[in-house]
C-alpha cells in the first residue's frame, strides 16, 4: 500500500503562474467502460466559466456573472507535483473548478479531478 500523503506539505503560497484569470476550456470524463471520453465545454452546455485566482482565494464566474469565492490551498509534494484543494463550503454545483492534481504552465493549466473517480480532468487557458 502505498501512503498518498507521503512527502506532503501545505503550501500558502501558490505558484507565481496560476494568479490571475483563466477560462475554462472543456472537462473530460473518462468513464470505466467506455471506449472514449465524455467531453463538456461552454459550446456543449452553453455555460462559460472563468476562475480568477488571487493569492488565497479563487472567484469564479459563470457566463460573465459573479457566482462565487472560495478559499483554496496547494499542496506540495517531494517530487514537485502539486495539489489544488478548493473549501467549496455547503457548494453543490456540478460545474465547478475540480479539486486535483495540479499541472501549470504560462498559458495553460489542467486539473486532474478524475484521479478519486470523482471528477473530470479539466482544462483552462489563462487570460490575464
Amino acid at each position: 500500500m502505498i501512503a498518498l500523503n507521503a512527502g506532503l506539505s501545505q503550501s500558502n503560497n501558490p505558484p507565481s503562474l496560476l494568479i490571475g484569470k483563466w477560462t475554462w476550456q472543456e472537462t473530460r470524463y473518462t468513464l470505466r467502460g467506455m471506449r472514449q471520453p465524455v467531453v463538456i465545454s461552454p459550446a456543449v452546455i452553453d455555460t462559460t466559466m472563468e476562475v480568477v485566482f488571487n493569492s488565497n482565494q479563487l472567484m469564479l464566474y459563470k457566463n460573465g456573472h459573479f457566482y462565487g469565492s472560495f478559499s483554496y490551498h496547494i499542496s506540495d509534494y517531494e517530487d514537485g507535483s502539486k495539489m489544488l484543494n478548493i473549501a467549496y463550503m455547503g457548494f453543490n454545483d456540478a460545474l465547478k473548478v475540480d479539486h486535483g492534481p495540479l499541472l501549470i504552465s504560462e498559458n495553460t493549466m489542467s486539473i486532474a479531478g478524475g484521479y478519486d473517480d470523482a471528477g473530470g480532468e479539466q482544462f483552462f487557458t489563462k487570460v490575464e
